[in-house]
């Protein structure tokens, strides 16, 4: 069996980056919710693209993820999801609630509109397709003036992020929940190290030093 390999690090914005990236589109607009919640969850795309707002608990604050977009003989359809740990309700912050808040209310569509839509339908009625959702990813990049990614280095992204924060199995253990992963997979396959994990762990606590 072959392991699959983690992507290189260059190829994951940085939190600098990530900010450039989501700016570079007009505050409020459907493209920069998008990126912010993209970038948020850390979700696959298909499951970010089948989110509708019936999927969103405001009491709670969180957003189910409990199915998906595929390709099924030439169409964009809705599926269940891959396995039984992509099933989760994701925590949503304050100002992700706040954010979400103000784009329905300017959206003003039914709760079952999908959040992010076809160009060709301002009902939401139809979700926005892959190969949309790219060449408005790779436009954000070319206008940020950033190197060039792929939406998926958003989801390596949050695992370092999340994994970085964790002290404790249990914190593991609720970020691989966030993302949809059991906790080996998402220490083995998605996190990624870079030059400045090691330097927080070492300041983290003092090490021996010869005299």
């Amino acid at each position: 069996k072959v392991s699959k390999m983690p992507s290189p690090e260059k190829d994951i914005l940085d939190e600098e980056q990530i900010r450039k990236f989501i700016e570079a589109n007009p505050k409020g607009s459907m493209r920069y919710v998008m990126f912010s919640l993209f970038f948020y969850l850390g979700a696959r795309r298909g499951e970010f693209l089948a989110i509708t707002w019936d999927c969103i608990n405001w009491k709670e604050q969180t957003i189910r993820i409990a199915k998906q977009m595929i390709v099924h003989g030439g169409f964009q359809v809705t599926n269940e999801l891959k396995s039984s740990n992509s099933y989760r309700d994701c925590y949503l912050e304050d100002w992700v609630v706040d954010m979400l808040r103000g784009y329905k209310e300017r959206e003003g569509n039914p709760e079952t509109a999908y959040l992010f839509h076809s160009k060709k339908d301002p009902k939401g009625r139809m979700p926005m397709s892959f190969n949309d959702f790219l060449c408005i990813w790779n436009k954000t990049e070319r206008d940020a003036g950033l190197p060039h990614t792929t939406p998926h280095g958003a989801r390596h992204r949050k695992a370092t992020e999340l994994a970085m924060l964790c002290r404790n199995e249990e914190e593991v253990k609720a970020s691989a929940e966030f993302l949809g992963h059991s906790p080996r997979m998402m220490m083995d396959v998605y996190v990624h190290t870079s030059s400045q994990s090691i330097k927080k762990l070492m300041e983290r606590k003092s090490t021996c030093t010869p005299k």
